[in-house]
């Protein structure tokens, strides 16, 4: 076993957990652009359009947002940037599913979810979703390896 993960973290390319980062940074906030905020300040066209057609918490929290999202950056061909913007986007919903406003997570069904234990989104969990994805970048490369030796 210590063979194996040895070379593992010998041959991990640094760039994965970078795309991944990035890709999570990019996600993260991507939610958020049906309202006055930093991204659709950046994205006023885009921010203009997608709050003609729905209200804040509205599609842009929803799963089929996440899939699009997911989508668009698989489209993209980077596995690990794929990965971050989708733990990114799906962390920022999770996030917003759990204070009292809640999210139409089904839209376009009008039903808001939400489990209201969070007041207001804190640095340390920001932080905790990064380590969240880390870990799931770092597992995701060693089980393709691990496939790779079997050599079917």
């Amino acid at each position: 076993m210590y063979l194996i993960v040895n070379e593992y973290y010998t041959h991990q390319n640094i760039h994965l957990g970078l795309l991944g980062i990035i890709g999570y940074l990019l996600a993260f906030f991507m939610p958020d652009i049906d309202t006055n905020s930093k991204i659709s300040n950046k994205l006023p066209l885009i921010s203009w359009v997608i709050q003609i057609f729905t209200k804040h918490r509205g599609f842009t929290h929803s799963l089929l947002a996440l899939i699009i999202v997911y989508n668009i950056f698989a489209m993209i061909g980077y596995q690990a940037l794929t990965i971050g913007a989708t733990v990114g986007y799906a962390s920022h919903l999770i996030t917003d599913l759990t204070t009292h406003h809640g999210i139409t997570l089904f839209w376009p069904i009008p039903f808001k979810v939400k489990i209201p234990i969070i007041n207001k989104f804190t640095k340390l969990m920001h932080i905790t979703w990064i380590l969240i994805l880390m870990y799931i970048l770092t597992e995701y490369e060693y089980f393709i390896i691990m496939i790779q030796k079997l050599h079917f």
